[in-house]
């Protein structure tokens, strides 16, 4: 796969299937072989092989002196050849992300956060599509002289909650900020859980908390089915 990919540069294929291999990646260089390193390929070349090819018909007891126990691999891997297992369970993201960059310079908190909040937006929906919750929210900024900064905090309480992130968002975004132009705005979520846990502060109410989850389970029905401008929190609303 890792050679098939690397023939978009050649041809617009991206097929390698067994019976290709001597036709589509032998004639390439040696050093595109996926695994080949930089002094592999310098010493495959003073053994005059110059080639996938050469190197998929060349003596393995030649090679073993220099390459020991990977050498019928690099020469199975120029065969076309990889016995490795395939891992298909596709592995769950680390962090979710989202960032936008803008054709004039945000001068002003009020202007940043215009463009934070839907970026804040996005990326609790995708969260909340994949029931995590998030214990680091994380902002980053990237001003008109393209010096970037970033900013997080850990959250005592893991969370879904599309305003609870925005508020912690924007304290991020106020102390970031050095009063430069601003040209990209990012935001992003990590540190995952599958379970909301709630410590309680004597000033909080436990059922805010879950009725905030829920109502963001419901805009998010809403706006899958009828689109992201049928409904508005008044919130957001100027």
């Amino acid at each position: 796969a890792k050679m098939a990919c690397a023939f978009l540069k050649h041809a617009r294929e991206h097929t390698l299937f067994i019976n290709e291999v001597e036709s589509k990646m032998h004639p390439l260089p040696i050093e595109e072989l996926y695994g080949v390193g930089k002094s592999s390929s310098k010493k495959l070349r003073e053994l005059n092989i110059n080639t996938i090819g050469d190197l998929a018909n060349s003596n393995p007891q030649t090679l073993y002196k220099y390459f020991k126990n990977q050498t019928m691999k690099i020469i199975n891997s120029a065969k076309g050849i990889d016995d490795s297992i395939v891992v298909s369970k596709k592995s769950e993201a680390e962090c979710i992300s989202n960032s936008t960059t803008t054709s004039y310079n945000l001068n002003s908190l009020e202007d940043i956060y215009k463009f934070l909040y839907p970026l804040v937006e996005n990326v609790s929906t995708t969260l909340r599509k994949n029931n995590k919750y998030a214990s680091l929210v994380g902002v980053m900024l990237k001003d008109k002289f393209f010096k970037t900064y970033s900013h997080q905090r850990r959250l005592k309480n893991p969370t879904s909650n599309t305003d609870e992130i925005y508020k912690i968002a924007k304290q991020l975004v106020k102390e970031l900020w050095n009063e430069e132009g601003i040209r990209l705005v990012g935001v992003s979520l990590s540190k995952f859980s599958n379970n909301l846990t709630h410590q309680i502060s004597m000033f909080e109410d436990v059922k805010v908390v879950e009725n905030n989850n829920e109502l963001d389970k419901v805009l998010d029905k809403l706006k899958e089915t009828y689109g992201n401008n049928i409904i508005k929190k008044a919130s957001q609303i100027k």
